[in-house]
């Protein structure tokens, strides 16, 4: 799997400024575990963060790009 990671400071730090409490949940933050059927992948959902804090379209649009990067590299490094 490439080295590379979702977070990117130009994309969340100004969300944080703008909603501090998404500071709680960001970076995206991803569970690896094996168990007996196999490996697990979890992560929390960005949407419902999103509308509860109350962002803006474009906000909310920012923070689905990260968590479809995120999604990717998960479903890349799965296959």
């Amino acid at each position: 799997m490439p080295d590379r990671h979702g977070s990117n400071p130009w994309v969340g730090t100004p969300l944080m400024l703008s909603e501090p409490d998404l500071a709680l949940d960001l970076p995206t933050r991803v569970l690896v575990r094996v168990s007996p059927p196999g490996c697990e992948v979890g992560l929390h959902d960005p949407f419902p963060l999103a509308a509860g804090c109350g962002l803006r379209q474009e906000q909310t649009q920012l923070l689905a790009g990260s968590a479809n990067l995120v999604r990717s590299a998960i479903a890349e490094g799965v296959g």
